[in-house]
């Protein structure tokens, strides 16, 4: 089942309920595309849905009649769209903060995708795997989180009011295993810079 409006959709909207436009237009690049479901404002029925890249319906019909809009028509607004989010995640030894082996090219490939974006926004998240109490395993995914902005900080000068620090212990498991189970896929920080 499609999400609708999902994260990255672009959905354009103009006029009012009585008149006007609504436009789907492609989703980021490796996102799936999500759908527009329109209602009648009086009764609640669902009049139809947008559901193909490049389509459009006005808002005045009774019911949803897609039509298609040259993909070119909105040439520049894409052109002006921020690129998508990068993800990237570095991976930590057992039960302290020291970077796994390997994890430093990472780094460097997060700091080079920073300077390359005007205005980044960098979203630092620690994990643990389940060997500890909660309470240690959230102290240590933000100790590991902020050990990344220190080490990106110190890669080349990072702005750290651009980035947000969390932790999440070991609710967020990418490999689910038991309690009191060392994972090493689960001890790591991922970060997302947009």
């Amino acid at each position: 089942m499609r999400a609708l409006l999902p994260l990255g959709l672009l959905v354009l909207l103009s006029g009012c309920a009585t008149g006007g436009a609504v436009t789907l237009l492609p989703a980021e690049t490796g996102s799936p595309l999500g759908a527009v479901a329109l209602f009648d404002g009086k009764s609640g029925a669902e009049r139809g849905v947008l559901d193909q890249a490049n389509t459009q319906t006005s808002l005045g019909r009774a019911q949803v009649k897609p039509r298609p809009v040259p993909a070119d028509r909105y040439a520049l607004l894409a052109s002006v769209m921020p690129p998508p989010a990068h993800h990237f995640v570095v991976y930590f030894l057992e039960g302290s903060t020291t970077l796994a082996p390997g994890s430093e090219p990472v780094l460097n490939q997060m700091f080079k995708e920073i300077t390359l974006r005007s205005g980044a926004e960098i979203e630092i998240i620690g994990h643990t795997d389940t060997v500890g109490s909660d309470a240690d395993n959230d102290a240590l995914s933000i100790k590991r989180a902020k050990e990344v902005a220190e080490a990106l900080a110190a890669i080349g000068r990072l702005d750290l009011s651009i980035t947000r620090v969390s932790g999440r212990g070991e609710r967020e498991l990418l490999t689910p295993t038991p309690d009191n189970t060392a994972e090493a896929s689960n001890r790591r920080v991922e970060i997302v810079v947009r």
